[in-house]
């Protein structure tokens, strides 16, 4: 999922970070691709009109921790 398109979907970056209740900042340190782990979180508060990546990349597989688990975007 692209950074733009889950901000486009909110109307701004701004509104996609109160959305996931996080500063605005972090959603700019993302750079193109939103974690995998906040697309799963934006494709449940779009109702599925955002949709996370089957296949992450190796980009959004290193914004998570050692474990592969949790975010370091926020």
């Amino acid at each position: 999922m692209k950074t733009r398109d889950a901000a486009n979907h909110f109307g701004s970056k701004k509104k996609l970070a109160d959305a996931l209740g996080i500063q605005p900042s972090a959603v700019t340190m993302w750079g193109e691709l939103v974690p995998i782990s906040r697309q799963y979180q934006l494709q449940v508060l779009s109702d599925g009109k955002l949709m996370a990546d089957a296949k992450p990349s190796a980009e959004q597989c290193q914004k998570c921790d050692r474990t592969g688990i949790a975010p370091v975007d926020d």
